[in-house]
């Protein structure tokens, strides 16, 4: 691998990478905040815990699928230029 490829792999995998971890820290603060909102607001209206319960199975769904991605491309296709500019439907 030449030096110029090396370049462009560590410019396209870096924002990448930081952004599933980002993903993954800012999921956690948001298992953190409803947890603080299930024991803070135990008796709010049923349609309001549903939604906040609900937001936070997205986001458990949505960053499994980015996950399933981020192996895509940083574990099955490790190196490959191509999986770096693809985009991928979850």
């Amino acid at each position: 691998m030449s030096a110029a490829e090396h370049s462009n792999i560590a410019i396209l995998a870096g924002p990448k990478l930081l952004g599933y971890f980002f993903n993954w820290a800012l999921l956690g603060v948001l298992t953190l905040q409803t947890y603080l909102y299930h024991v803070s607001f135990p008796h709010d209206p049923l349609l309001l815990q549903c939604l906040v319960y609900g937001m936070l199975a997205f986001e458990w769904v949505q960053t499994g699928l980015v996950t399933g991605v981020a192996f895509e491309i940083f574990v099955y296709n490790y190196g490959d230029l191509n999986s770096l500019t693809k985009i991928y439907y979850a």
